[in-house]
């Protein structure tokens, strides 16, 4: 039996597009979480963690990786379950993503795309500089309330402006709507599929019909 049979079957002749490909996902949280279980078993080589917090037990609520039992444990580490039920390699950082950069550049990592999984906005604003400087894609998705955004962006600038203070409302399961539509455009541009670039998609569930748009960048 196959692990990647049914991936294999949708795939065909491009079954093989993401093998060797190391993605660096910057946040280990609600939208982190999704992603990694989203992206470890596409046959993707590695997986970096990036996030120096530890687990509180309001983090258990809407970020899937976590359990009880996981409450004060650096949230990076404990992905490296991932590895029980897929065959990419799992590496935490308990860094910023700073320092990530940083560690990535002096030793030459590859990296082939870049996931914004933070709420933060002067961390996306690092993984901006840092996409641009060495031209490797990044994918951008925000959540708040019941909203959700996101956007894969190559060589496009995108207006980072009005971070949110204080805690963030959340609906836990928009959370991982949003991770859940922005990993498939992760996919497709891992596997050279056909992936619309520098485009903002928007949700707004907030009301009995769901609202749709998008945006170029």
């Amino acid at each position: 039996m196959n692990f990647y049979e049914r991936q294999d079957l949708l795939l065909d002749k491009n079954k093989d597009n993401c093998v060797g490909k190391k993605v660096a996902i910057i946040g280990a949280g609600g939208l982190g979480s999704v992603f990694a279980y989203a992206l470890a078993s596409i046959k993707i080589d590695e997986l970096y963690i990036i996030d120096f917090d530890n687990v509180t037990i309001s983090n258990i609520q809407r970020q899937i990786m976590f359990n009880f039992d996981d409450e004060n444990l650096p949230k990076s580490v404990i992905f490296k379950k991932l590895e029980n039920r897929s065959y990419a390699k799992i590496s935490p950082f308990i860094m910023s993503a700073a320092e990530f950069f940083f560690q990535a550049e002096k030793n030459e990592w590859q990296i082939d795309l870049i996931i914004d999984a933070t709420d933060n906005l002067s961390v996306r604003k690092e993984i901006q500089n840092y996409s641009q400087s060495f031209n490797i894609p990044w994918l951008y998705t925000g959540v708040q309330d019941f909203y959700a955004s996101c956007a894969l962006i190559t060589g496009a600038k995108l207006h980072l402006v009005g971070d949110v203070k204080g805690l963030k409302a959340q609906c836990p399961p928009m959370v991982m709507f949003a991770a859940s539509y922005a990993s498939v455009l992760a996919f497709r541009y891992l596997m050279n599929l056909e992936v619309k670039t520098n485009h903002l998609y928007y949700f707004d569930l907030s009301k009995e019909q769901v609202s749709f748009n998008n945006f170029t960048l």
